[in-house]
């Protein structure tokens, strides 16, 4: 319950993405998604066949400065 209500804060941007301790980054991530519907058995591996969608993802990373962060 918890995480749903950060979830949908964040992706509408309605929650600080930035704490004291912790950054909360939404970024859009890519998926194939299979057409099965429009897939003929004999041809499974055709690229035609397959779409890219589109999903954003919420991460999180210590803030700059807090006791977590590590940087490289």
């Amino acid at each position: 319950m918890r995480e749903a209500f950060l979830r949908k804060g964040f992706l509408n941007d309605s929650l600080p993405r930035i704490g004291k301790d912790v950054v909360a980054q939404v970024k859009p991530l890519q998926k194939r998604v299979f057409l099965r519907e429009k897939l003929p058995e004999h041809i499974l591996n055709d690229e035609s066949f397959w779409r890219t969608d589109y999903v954003r993802e919420v991460q999180f990373a210590p803030a700059p400065g807090s006791a977590g962060a590590v940087f490289d």
